[in-house]
């Protein structure tokens, strides 16, 4: 099973474009934009 989520700025879950994409579990640091986003989808859930 896969669990993927697609940004309007197109990030890949939230590997954010132009941070290097690796196959092991990472940490990222997400733009302001993803986490406004994320914050909308959640108060509607």
């Amino acid at each position: 099973m896969q669990l993927l989520g697609l940004g309007h700025n197109g990030h890949i879950g939230f590997n954010e474009p132009g941070e290097a994409f690796e196959k092991e579990t990472h940490c990222v640091d997400l733009t302001q934009s993803t986490i406004e986003a994320s914050n909308m989808i959640s108060k509607d859930v």
